[in-house]
């Protein structure tokens, strides 16, 4: 998994990249508190080059989600397509998450 960081934009974009899948599930964990911890409430996760996810990975989307939220901001989900939106279509997670187009 690789996590890319575009902090000089509004939200700042985390890119994902390759396998959201056990431990690498605490990297998007640590990227989002880093976030937060700068000051940042608005984060968009761009899942366009996110090839596989499993529970521990939909675990961190819906936990930006959350941190977000509390921080009294947003965690928006960006580049969502295929095996990854029947995923989150099949856990309900749609309903839960936010996705804009790009």
């Amino acid at each position: 998994m690789k996590i890319v960081t575009h902090s000089d934009e509004t939200p700042v974009r985390l890119e994902l990249h390759g396998k959201l899948i056990g431990k690498a599930a605490g990297a998007v964990h640590d990227a989002v508190e880093t976030v937060v911890a700068k000051g940042g409430q608005h984060i968009e996760l761009d899942l366009h080059a996110l090839a596989v996810v499993d529970s521990a990975g939909l675990e961190a989307l819906l936990a930006c989600h959350e941190r977000c939220a509390a921080a009294g901001g947003r965690c928006t989900l960006t580049g969502v397509s295929g095996k990854i939106e029947r995923i989150l279509r099949i856990t309900r997670l749609d309903r839960e998450l936010e996705f804009v187009p790009g």
